[in-house]
């Protein structure tokens, strides 16, 4: 498994030390962030076909992103 470029370009003594400072800043909100990332989310299956076929297709449509200016993973 290769690391992340953000992991290269920020090693873990620096991100540990954000994430402490982060929750001394922000004590009342990582609580909430965590119930969010655990919530269950339920999926509009149509909605959701009509993004797919959309990206699948480029994009170009109501000032949506081009799927050729969205960088994955580089």
């Amino acid at each position: 498994m290769t690391k992340s470029s953000f992991k290269i370009e920020h090693d873990f003594e620096k991100r540990r030390a954000e994430a402490t400072r982060i929750r001394g800043k922000y004590p009342d909100r990582i609580p909430a962030l965590d119930t969010l990332g655990n919530t269950k989310w339920r999926i509009n299956r149509r909605i959701l076909g009509v993004v797919d076929r959309l990206w699948v297709n480029g994009g170009r449509l109501a000032d949506l992103v081009e799927r050729e200016d969205v960088g994955l993973f580089s």
